[in-house]
C-alpha cells in the first residue's frame, strides 16, 4: 500500500511536467508538419522566383530572430523557477522587464545594421530583406514570451504562440493558392503580419501572467542580474544559433548571391528532406530531462539504452522519405513539389545524405545538452557555425544550388563526428550500437538492391512506391526483431518499479 501511495505521489508530481513535454513535442512536430505542407503548396503553385523570394525572407527572418532574442527565453525558463525556489520570485518581473528592453534594443540596432549592410551588398533585394527583418523581430518576441511562459508551467500557451503563425498561414494559404491567383508578394505580406501578431500576443500574454507591481530593486542589482543572465544564456544561444545556421545558411547565401529562382528550387527540397526529422522533434523534449535525471544518478547504461532506442526508431521513421530521394530523386521531387530542374538529382541525394546523418546522430544533441558542459557545446557550436557560414558562402558563389547542398552535408558530417566523440568522452557511451548498426546495414543493402532493380524501371509513380516499400519494409522488420529490452518508456517504467 505504501508503495502504491508513493507511486501515486510521484505520478502527480511529474504529471504537469510530462504533460508539458508532450505538448511541446507535439507542437514542435506539428509546426514542422505545417511548414512542410505550406512549402509543398507554395512550390507547386508559385513560380521558382516568387517562391524563392518568400523562402529567402523567412530564412533570413529565422536567423535574425534568433540573433535578436539573445537566448533570453531559454534562460528565463531555467532561471525563473530557480528564483521561485530560492525566495527570489520578486525578481522575476524585473528580469522580464530587463529582457524585453534587451531584446528591443537588439532588434532595433540589429535591424538597422542588417538592413543597411545587406542593402549595400545586395541593393536589388530590399523588399525581401526588410520583410526578413520584420519577421525576425516577431520571432524574437515569440521566443522571449514562450520562455517566460514555460517558466510558469504554461506549456500550452508557450507553444501555442510559436505555432500560431505557421498554422494560421497554412489555413490562409490553402484557399489563396487553390482558389485565387495570389502572388508570392501577397503571401509574404500575410506571413510577415502573422509573425508580428504572434510576437505581440506572446509578449502581451507573458506580461499578463507576470502582472503585478514588482518589489523595487537597485539599478546596480538589476544590471548585475541582467549581465549574469546574458552570460548564462550565451552558451545555449550559440548552440541554438549553430543549428539554425546549419539549416538556413544555404538558403540565405543563395538568396544573397544567386537569383531567387535558385532559392525556389533548393528551399522546398531542403524542407522535404528535413521532414524526416519530425520524429526527433517530437521526442527531444522527453530525451532532455530524462537523460539529465539518469546522468545525475550516474546510470550510463540506461543512457546508452535510451540513446540506442531513440536513434533506431528515428532512423526507421526517416527511411521512407530518404529512400526515394536517393533512388528516384527526380520523380519524387516532381511528384511532391512539381519541380523539374537539372540540379534536382544531385541536390536531393546530397540533402538526403545530410539528414540521414542527422537521423543517426540527432538524438546525441539532446543527451549532450542535458549532460555536457555548456561551454564545451558552445565551442563546438562556434566551430560548426563558422565552418558552415564560410563554406556556404564560398560554395554557393562557385557552384550555386549544388554548393549549398554540399555545404549542408559538410556541416552535418562535422556535427556527427564531434558529437560522437563527445558522447564517448563526456557520457562514456558509444555513438553507434550493434542494434542500430544492424538496422542501418539492412537499410543500406536494401537500398543497393532497389537501385539495381530500379535500373530496369522508368522513373514514375510506381518506381517511387517500389523504392519506398523496398527499403522501408526490411528496415522496419529488422528493427522489430527481438533484442534485449530497450525502448523509450522502459526507463520511466523501471524507475517506478524501483521506487
Amino acid at each position: 500500500m505504501k508503495l502504491l501511495q508513493s507511486l501515486a505521489q510521484k505520478a502527480r508530481a511529474v504529471a504537469p511536467f510530462r504533460a508539458g513535454m508532450l505538448v511541446r513535442g507535439g507542437v514542435l512536430a506539428g509546426s514542422k508538419a505545417a511548414a512542410f505542407f505550406a512549402t509543398v503548396l507554395i512550390a507547386r503553385n508559385l513560380s521558382p522566383a516568387e517562391a524563392g523570394g518568400f523562402f529567402f525572407s523567412l530564412s533570413l527572418g529565422a536567423v535574425l530572430g534568433l540573433l535578436f532574442a539573445l537566448g533570453l527565453g531559454e534562460t528565463a525558463s531555467r532561471e525563473v523557477p530557480r528564483l521561485d525556489a530560492t525566495g527570489g520570485s520578486h525578481l522575476a518581473r524585473p528580469l522580464l522587464a530587463g529582457s524585453v528592453r534587451l531584446v528591443t534594443m537588439a532588434a532595433a540596432v540589429g535591424s538597422a545594421l542588417a538592413a543597411v549592410m545587406l542593402w549595400l551588398v545586395i541593393p536589388g533585394k530590399v523588399a525581401f530583406i526588410v520583410a526578413g527583418v520584420v519577421v525576425g523581430v516577431g520571432l524574437a518576441f515569440q521566443s522571449l514570451g514562450a520562455g517566460f511562459l514555460r517558466a510558469r508551467h504554461r506549456y500550452g500557451l508557450a507553444e501555442a504562440w510559436q505555432a500560431l503563425a505557421p498554422t494560421l498561414f497554412l489555413i490562409a494559404l490553402v484557399p489563396s493558392v487553390l482558389l485565387f491567383d495570389v502572388g508570392g508578394g501577397s503571401l509574404l505580406g500575410v506571413r510577415v503580419g502573422l509573425e508580428v501578431l504572434a510576437g505581440s500576443l506572446a509578449l502581451g500574454c507573458v506580461l499578463f501572467v507576470f502582472r503585478g507591481r514588482a518589489q523595487e530593486a537597485s539599478g546596480r542589482r538589476v544590471r548585475r542580474d541582467m549581465a549574469k543572465t546574458l552570460l548564462l544564456s550565451a552558451p545555449l544561444w550559440v548552440t541554438t544559433l549553430c543549428w539554425l545556421a546549419v539549416q538556413q545558411s544555404g538558403v540565405v547565401a543563395l538568396g544573397l548571391y544567386r537569383d531567387p529562382s535558385a532559392v525556389g528550387i533548393y528551399a522546398p527540397i531542403l524542407k522535404v528532406a528535413e521532414a524526416c526529422t519530425l520524429t526527433l522533434a517530437a521526442i527531444t523534449p522527453y530525451l532532455l530531462p530524462e537523460a539529465s535525471r539518469l546522468d545525475a544518478r550516474g546510470d550510463y547504461a540506461r543512457i546508452q539504452t535510451l540513446y540506442d532506442s531513440a536513434t533506431k526508431w528515428v532512423f526507421v521513421a526517416a527511411v521512407p522519405l530518404i529512400a526515394p530521394l536517393v533512388l528516384v530523386p527526380r520523380e519524387t521531387v516532381h511528384l511532391m513539389l512539381g519541380i523539374r530542374a537539372p540540379e534536382v538529382a544531385t541536390v536531393s541525394r546530397l540533402l538526403a545524405a545530410s539528414f540521414l546523418l542527422f537521423a543517426l546522430f540527432g538524438a546525441s544533441e539532446a543527451l549532450l545538452q542535458a549532460n555536457c558542459r555548456a561551454r564545451k557545446l558552445a565551442r563546438r557550436s562556434s566551430l560548426i557555425l563558422t565552418a558552415t557560414v564560410v563554406i556556404n558562402i564560398v560554395l554557393v558563389r562557385r557552384f550555386g544550388i549544388a554548393g549549398a547542398a554540399i555545404g549542408n552535408l559538410v556541416a552535418y558530417s562535422l556535427f556527427a563526428a564531434i558529437n560522437a566523440r563527445l558522447l564517448h568522452t563526456e557520457l562514456l557511451i558509444g555513438a553507434f550500437s550493434a542494434t542500430s548498426g544492424r538496422v542501418v546495414g539492412v537499410a543500406l543493402v536494401s537500398t543497393v538492391m532497389m537501385g539495381l532493380m530500379l535500373g530496369f524501371i522508368d522513373e514514375d509513380l510506381t518506381s517511387v512506391a517500389v523504392a519506398t516499400v523496398g527499403v522501408a519494409v526490411p528496415t522496419l522488420v529488422t528493427a522489430l526483431m527481438p533484442t534485449r529490452r530497450s525502448n523509450l518508456s522502459g526507463t520511466l517504467r523501471s524507475e517506478l518499479q524501483s521506487a
